[in-house]
C-alpha cells in the first residue's frame, strides 16, 4: 500500500518528505542527506541495504513529477551513522519521535481493516519494528562510544601532561634548554607530532575517549630522541660549565 506524500517541517532541520509504503514508513533519502551534510547522495546510497530502498514518484516545487529514492527506518539509521554533524543526534530524536510515528499514524493499516487476522499481523509487525528501533538505538550508542572524542576537561589534562613532560625533558625551568625558545618549541612540537603519529589523528583533540588513558600514558613515557636530545644535552652542558667556572 502506497499513501500520500507527507511533508514534515522543522525550524532547525528544514523539510523532510515521507510516506507509508507497503505499511512501513519511508523518507526521502536526499532530504535526510541534506540535513546531515552528506553531499554525495549516490555514494551514501551504495552503503545501504537495497531491500530498504524504494524509488517512488514525488511532485517537486514546480509541480513536476520526479523520481526519488525513499529509505526505510533501518536505512535511515545507517545514513545518520555516516554523518559527523553534531546535530545528528537531535535530528534522530526528531525523526523517531515525530516523523516516523506520524507516518505510521496517518497511514495506519489497522484503521482500515476489519480483518482480525490482519490486525494481529500488523501488531506483530509493529512490535517487530519497535524491537528493531531499540536495536538501532543500541547500535548508535555503541557507535558513539567507539567514536566519541575527549571532552574539554580531558583535553586540558593532556595539555598539562605534555607541558610537564616537556619541562622534565628540557631539564627544568632553570635549564638553558628551557630558556632557549627554539629548543623549547622543538620539544613541544616533537611531543605532539609523535602523539598524532602514534594515534593517527590530526589533533590531540581528536583523541578517542576510550583511548584517553593510553594518551596520558604515551605522554608520560615520551622522551626526546636523536638530534633533539643532543641539542638539549649540549645546551644544558653550558649551564654546568658556568657553575663550575
Amino acid at each position: 500500500m502506497d499513501n500520500k506524500l507527507q511533508i514534515f517541517k522543522n525550524d532547525e532541520f528544514g523539510k523532510i518528505r515521507g510516506k507509508e509504503i507497503d505499511n512501513k514508513p519511508y523518507v526521502v533519502l536526499r532530504d535526510v542527506c541534506k540535513v546531515l551534510g552528506l553531499n554525495n547522495v549516490s555514494q551514501v546510497k551504495t552503503r545501504l541495504n537495497k531491500d530498504g530502498v524504494i524509488t517512488n514518484e514525488v511532485i517537486d516545487s514546480l509541480g513536476r513529477r520526479q523520481k526519488a529514492s525513499f529509505i526505510d527506518e533501518s536505512n535511515l539509521y545507517k545514513v545518520i551513522f555516516q554523518s559527523r554533524k553534531p546535530e545528528a543526534e537531535k535530528f534522530t530524536d526528531w525523526v523517531t519521535s515525530e516523523v516516523l510515528p506520524s507516518i505510521r499514524k496517518t497511514g495506519s493499516y489497522l484503521a482500515r481493516t476489519n480483518n482480525s487476522l490482519q490486525a494481529i499481523k500488523l501488531v506483530n509487525e509493529q512490535v517487530g519494528a519497535l524491537l528493531g528501533t531499540v536495536e538501532q538505538i543500541d547500535e548508535r550508542v555503541d557507535y558513539l562510544e567507539d567514536n566519541m572524542t575527549v571532552d574539554f576537561g580531558q583535553q586540558r589534562r593532556l595539555q598539562n601532561k605534555a607541558k610537564s613532560k616537556a619541562l622534565e625533558s628540557l631539564g627544568g625551568i632553570e635549564s638553558h634548554a628551557y630558556k632557549d625558545k627554539s629548543i623549547r618549541s622543538k620539544v613541544f612540537s616533537g611531543i605532539w607530532r609523535d602523539y598524532k603519529d602514534y594515534f593517527m589523528i590530526g589533533s590531540y583533540r581528536d583523541t578517542l575517549k576510550k583511548e584517553f588513558d593510553k594518551g596520558i600514558e604515551f605522554l608520560d613515557n615520551w622522551q626526546p630522541q636523536g638530534k633533539l636530545l643532543r641539542e638539549i644535552e649540549e645546551m644544558n652542558k653550558q649551564l654546568n660549565l658556568e657553575k663550575v667556572m
